[in-house]
């Protein structure tokens, strides 16, 4: 019996199984992503911040950290990750985080909102293993009574005819419209 030389060829098949997980990103179910309660925020109440993370797996690390850049005298804070949260020098606790471990919303509480807090608002996924970023921000507007921060309005005697500068600074928002009164509360 002759065996003859030959060459066997193996086709060798193999499957590229691809990761079917998603990129985490934030819900924008809502035009802002990052929801605030109540809606149009004024100071000295309380406001609640929320961003909501979708296609996370139970593999992916759960990290959100908040961010505010005040616009008033250009500060950046890092407010939060998680649970913990960084403090303002004050002696009460005015900011902390909330996070419950079943749910995909997280949550930036400010007890009371402060005037001050103007600016942009971030959230981030810390963490998540990928190269790009994955973040909200929206602009925190602070609605706040008007108050008067100098005035030329103390008594003063004039002759008619004579020329007069009067001045009032106030701030506040919407921004305050200044109206003058004579004494007898005609404009």
């Amino acid at each position: 019996m002759e065996i003859s030389a030959g060459v066997f060829i193996l086709i060798s098949s193999f499957f590229i199984v691809s990761d079917a997980r998603t990129n985490p990103r934030f819900d924008m179910r809502d035009k802002d992503g990052i929801i605030f309660d109540p809606i149009a925020p004024r100071a000295g109440e309380r406001l609640i911040a929320k961003c909501t993370l979708v296609g996370l797996t139970d593999t992916d690390k759960r990290s959100v950290s908040w961010e505010l850049h005040r616009l008033n005298d250009n500060k950046k804070f890092f407010l939060a990750t998680d649970d913990q949260v960084f403090q303002f020098a004050q002696p009460t606790r005015r900011l902390y985080a909330e996070h419950d471990m079943d749910s995909s919303d997280w949550y930036l509480i400010f007890d009371p909102l402060d005037r001050e807090d103007y600016g942009d608002l971030t959230c981030m996924l810390a963490d998540t293993g990928y190269n790009n970023s994955v973040y909200l921000k929206r602009r925190l507007v602070v609605y706040s009574e008007p108050f008067v921060v100098q005035s030329s309005t103390k008594d003063i005697e004039v002759s008619e005819g004579d020329n007069i500068l009067l001045q009032c600074f106030a701030q506040g928002l919407p921004p305050p419209q200044i109206q003058w009164m004579k004494a007898d509360a005609s404009p």
